[in-house]
């Protein structure tokens, strides 16, 4: 249900109360509409009126970030290992454990060298995944000179100051004074289930000691901070929403829980034969020594793997979540709509990959080899429907695309639905 609200002019800012009620757990979807005095309109998020910014009713953010002071509350993370996933039932809840850390788990010299200013950033468009934050998904990233990553836009400030933290959705591996013209590098380096930036022997301003530390981004949600040896005297380490600063307080993040250790899940799928067209039944199986339950990860690429998205659950499979595992492999079945991600056409090199996991540890990613995919126009099920003439040899599997075995209305509605 959509409600309209009118801003009146306080200052110089237009203000407007949201209609309530509200509990925590609501999740809020807006937009802002201006008009000019000549009758121009304009939108936020623009530029069309369809989009909306989103924000949830939370309860308090406790225990996802920390201040440290170089006197009063000195940093304690070196040679640790933070793990942050969010629920996704609760986009807004973050589990987190941490755990003692000597060696990179992705050697950072691979990557790309990012040349980066003092207070400054790069925008990085990611090619084979989106990052998940707060219940939003992102293809793109800034990395900032000083030590965080932030979402929608990019930002220079260095004050460690959970004001400015939480003003945008951020990730705030060691927010600082660090300047890398001082010495060090930056690297990034994007893979098939996660993007890595690595800060490699960075000094902060004004303090001769080195600080190496990593943020790895998993497309499945998990968020990795990992620290080495770190002589940093003054900075933040937490998570932000962009909400502005939340009702919960900081905690000590060296007592969180310790991770428990466990064998990743591994995942080996069946590759399809002939073409595809609607809902595609991704057909894998699940392995775990131990036999425990795991989740999976699902994105799809048009081009042959050069490029990943996260796929659309279609009906008619088994979810993502709480999945059975076994030594010897649990088959399983993931619904894909590939109609709803690919749109209509033809599409010789479809794939799909699926990264098992159970928090916090990740399995190797799995994919298909390259198979076609044919999704129909709406008109061609229209024409078969409404018994106009069709050529005699027109494949009747490509028009059923929900897969029930026949081509009847539900088949034009769940095209009209996902083709524009």
């Amino acid at each position: 249900m959509i409600q309209k609200a009118e801003m009146t002019l306080s200052g110089n800012e237009y203000k407007s109360m949201i209609p309530g009620p509200c509990e925590p757990g609501d999740h809020f979807s807006y937009r802002i509409q201006a008009e000019d005095a000549i009758g121009n309109i304009g939108c936020y998020p623009g530029p069309l009126a369809t989009k909306f910014r989103t924000f949830d009713i939370s309860v308090p953010l406790e225990g996802l970030w920390e201040c440290f002071e170089k006197e009063s509350h000195p940093f304690d993370l070196s040679n640790k290992r933070l793990n942050f996933s969010y629920d996704p039932l609760e986009a807004h809840r973050y589990q987190s454990c941490i755990e003692e850390f000597t060696d990179w788990t992705i050697e950072p010299e691979k990557g790309e060298e990012l040349i980066l200013g003092n207070d400054a950033f790069i925008p990085i468009e990611l090619k084979k995944g989106s990052i998940p934050l707060y219940g939003e998904y992102y293809d793109k990233i800034y990395v900032g000179s000083n030590g965080y990553i932030s979402f929608i836009q990019g930002d220079t400030f260095h004050e460690p100051t959970k004001s400015h933290h939480f003003l945008l959705p951020r990730i705030s591996v060691a927010l600082a004074d660090i300047n890398p013209l001082q010495g060090g590098k930056i690297i990034f380096e994007e893979l098939s289930d996660r993007a890595v930036i690595s800060y490699l022997e960075i000094k902060q301003t004004d303090n001769p000691g080195t600080n190496t530390f990593q943020l790895e981004l998993f497309y499945h949600g998990l968020i990795r901070l990992s620290y080495l040896e770190m002589a940093i005297e003054e900075c933040l380490v937490g998570l932000s929403n962009g909400q502005g600063i939340p009702g919960g307080n900081p905690v000590d993040l060296s007592l969180t829980g310790l991770c428990l250790a466990s064998t990743p899940p591994e995942v080996i799928l069946e590759s399809p034969s002939g073409e595809q067209t609607g809902l595609f039944l991704v057909h894998y199986k699940l392995y775990d020594e131990e036999g425990d339950s795991a989740d999976i990860h699902v994105q799809y690429s048009q081009d042959g793997g050069t490029t990943w998205r996260r796929a659309t659950e279609g009906f008619g499979g088994e979810g993502d979540r709480g999945l059975s595992s076994s030594p010897e492999g649990t088959q399983h079945i993931y619904s894909w709509n590939c109609l709803a991600d690919f749109g209509s056409g033809y599409f010789p090199l479809a794939m799909i990959q699926i990264t098992p996991y159970r928090f916090p540890e990740c399995g190797m990613p799995g994919h298909t080899e390259p198979f076609e995919v044919y999704n129909p126009m709406r008109q061609e099920i229209q024409n078969y429907l409404l018994s106009q003439s069709l050529p005699l040899q027109i494949n009747l599997t490509r028009l059923d695309v929900n897969k029930d075995g026949i081509v009847d209305i539900a088949d034009i509605l769940m095209t009209i639905i996902h083709i524009n």
